[in-house]
């Protein structure tokens, strides 16, 4: 692990640069790039500032794709068409799986049947729209990780839908909910092929201890899971990825840590045999207001160590009641990932219906440094991966965010080996603290890579108090005379958004003119009136002026390397990012 004096850490989720057109024939934009004639003139570190020390010679473990999954609430929405050939691997070349939500049922638009209200024939499948939608990202390249559940409504007498529209009811006959789940899984196999479907990821239900989303009872949820489990292994056999996805980070109508005992110790509800398969676990992981947030101890890592810890102890347990290790393994407990099915920001300012985030990320450049947090804490304590709802404004394509530039940045780290930084604050009782912190790597070459964020209060506030400052200090040994740094800056410069608060403010929208909070990135979607939409669209002509303001900006500089040790002065923006890419020249 990394160490951190007087004062930081916390983490977050995503990376690159980019822009697209649309689906047919997206176009990535190039970063502008500028070479300064000279460097920066060498500056002592006042008491305000930072000091980052990298350590390439203190290495630690090989850095993983964060960013493999994105969610999708309603899968037919996006993927009952195709995309052009390639264009994930173009647009979004970290993501390597889509998540179905509750892909086969709960509603009449969800249940996969030839008429779901006609409860007098339980089997009249039909599951040409998720094969369609499977097909159309398999063709992308991508793996399907399909989320089953709810129950479809004509399988339970007491089907009463909730706040997500969908039955919140165990089925009246568990063996008819085996049946449609076993169909399911065989026509993806008579569609796709045994070896390929066995590749994909399945899960079952979405929140499944969230009254919201489901009224059963603990029992309940793991005879569900039971079922379906055995379902898809009768047609794939028994070494199959299945894993749930629970809140966790709030209170549930029952402990989820219940569910856990059962797969790893209780008898299986379907087959009378001791576990249940299990190789990953899922939670969600939401900030209530980016306003709320400053310099806090991670909840993230909090709310995965409630499941991992959990499983730990039901593992000891298990072993000592004389559970064998080869059946854990077995069962696949004994190498359980975890990762975050859902989450970040919930809400900004309120909109004319809803204080709401519609893809839960702000536009402003304050998430970056919030996303670079959340991937900084998520390769400190192994977490799998944080699934994100989209990037762009348009969901898949119009403007990319400042969520994607981080994504796409932070993915260049991917594969590279993970090194040592110390992290230093002059000042320690800020009025307004900040989180300034970085991750470094190394690649085979010997080129460094680091991601160096700050995250905090908001500028107006932190401008009140004389003892924070915004310079990062960056010291590194290197066997060089001279280094190549590349800067990719996140910032203001960077994004698009702060151009249309001010145009919007500036032509008298108004919140209510948004439908969800106006801090949201779904443009034009969220707009509720021609006259904000007007505002909007007539930037979006090719040149214009919000796509040459989200272009990532960079810049690269020479640097002297003086008795072994690199030095520069990055004069890092509050709440924005820089990605570094340090490279020996001489």
């Amino acid at each position: 692990m990394k160490s951190i004096r007087k004062a930081l850490l916390a983490g977050i989720l995503l990376v690159t640069t980019g822009m697209l057109a649309g689906c047919g024939g997206a176009v990535s934009a190039p970063a502008e790039e500028t070479t300064p004639a000279v460097p920066r003139d060498y500056e002592d570190p006042s008491d305000r500032d930072t000091i980052l020390r990298i350590h390439p010679e203190q290495r630690l473990g090989t850095i993983d794709n964060k960013l493999s999954n994105m969610n999708m609430w309603n899968y037919k929405t996006y993927w009952s068409g195709s995309f052009s050939a390639k264009y994930f691997e173009n647009i979004y070349p970290f993501v390597e799986e889509m998540q179905f939500m509750t892909a086969t049922g709960g509603e009449a638009s969800r249940d996969l049947f030839k008429d779901p209200s006609d409860r007098s024939v339980l089997d009249d499948y039909d599951f040409a729209p998720l094969v369609t939608a499977c097909r159309n990202v398999v063709e992308q390249g991508l793996i399907p990780v399909v989320k089953t559940g709810n129950v479809p409504q004509k399988y339970s007498t007491v089907n009463t839908t909730g706040t997500f529209g969908v039955n919140m009811y165990p089925p009246d006959d568990y063996n008819v909910y085996y049946n449609y789940i076993r169909a399911m899984v065989q026509t993806m196999v008579d569609n796709f092929g045994l070896e390929e479907v066995r590749t994909w990821r399945w899960g079952c239900f979405t929140e499944y201890e969230n009254g919201d989303w489901f009224q059963g009872t603990c029992e309940d949820y793991c005879k569900i899971y039971d079922y379906t489990t055995a379902a898809i292994q009768s047609v794939l056999g028994f070494d199959i990825r299945i894993g749930a996805h629970s809140m966790t980070c709030s209170d549930g109508l029952w402990d989820e840590r219940e569910f856990i005992e059962h797969c790893i110790s209780g008898t299986n509800y379907c087959t009378g045999e001791q576990g249940t398969r299990l190789t990953y676990l899922a939670a969600s992981y939401y900030d209530n207001k980016m306003s709320e947030l400053s310099n806090r101890t991670s909840r993230l890592t909090s709310t995965i160590n409630v499941l991992r810890d959990k499983v730990n102890q039901s593992v000891e347990a298990a072993l000592a009641s004389g559970i064998p290790e080869a059946h854990l393994d077995e069962l696949g407990i004994t190498s359980i990932y975890y990762g975050i099915d859902e989450g970040r920001i919930l809400a900004g300012s309120k909109g004319a219906s809803a204080a709401d985030l519609t893809e839960r990320i702000v536009g402003h450049t304050k998430q970056a440094a919030y996303d670079a947090m959340i991937l900084d804490q998520m390769v400190e304590n192994d977490i799998a991966y944080f699934s994100a709802w989209a990037y762009h404004t348009g969901y898949f394509t119009g403007l990319p965010t400042v969520s994607y530039h981080t994504a796409s940045e932070f993915y260049k780290m991917v594969g590279t080996t993970q090194i040592e930084t110390t992290v230093e604050r002059y000042v320690e009782n800020s009025k307004f603290p900040r989180t300034q912190d970085a991750l470094a790597s190394v690649d085979e070459n010997g080129i460094v890579y680091a991601m160096v964020y700050d995250f905090g209060d908001d500028l107006n506030e932190r401008d009140k108090d004389t003892n924070v400052g915004n310079s990062i200090h960056l010291l590194m040994d290197m066997d060089c005379t001279k280094a190549k740094i590349t800067f990719s800056w996140i910032n203001d410069d960077s994004n698009f958004f702060d151009e249309w608060v001010a145009d919007y403010e500036a032509a008298g929208i108004k919140k209510t003119d948004f439908s969800w909070s106006p801090d949201s990135t779904q443009l034009p979607g969220n707009l509720t009136t021609e006259a904000a939409r007007s505002v909007f669209n007539r930037n979006l002509s090719s040149g214009s002026d919000y796509e040459q303001c989200a272009i990532l900006k960079k810049e690269s500089v020479e640097v002297p390397v003086s008795g072994g040790e690199l030095y520069y002065h990055i004069p890092l923006e509050p709440n924005s990012v820089v990605f570094l890419k340090i490279e020996p020249i001489e």
